[in-house]
């Protein structure tokens, strides 16, 4: 909730002929409420992997690494999902 997720340094390398590709890029999210400033709640970077099927790209895995997490008190939260 209230969320910007930033997208940096992307890159690929694909292989046209496999239907794979593999990726990386840096992810930092930022979040404001009404209870909490503007802040940086998340950065990591992720080496992700895809496969075409049917002519479509999809993610096939997604890892993490480096990770560094601020304050997600007020973020996925169950009530934002359930409609609670």
């Amino acid at each position: 909730p209230r969320t910007r997720h930033l997208i940096t340094n992307v890159e690929f390398v694909i292989d046209e002929a496999a239907g794979t590709a593999k990726g990386q890029r840096y992810v930092t999210v930022i979040q404001g409420t009404d209870d909490l400033p503007l802040q940086v709640i998340f950065s990591g970077h992720y080496h992700d992997d895809f496969a075409r099927e049917n002519g479509q790209w999809h993610f096939t895995r997604t890892v993490v690494r480096g990770p560094i997490v601020g304050n997600m008190s007020a973020h996925l939260r169950s009530e934002d999902f359930i409609g609670g």
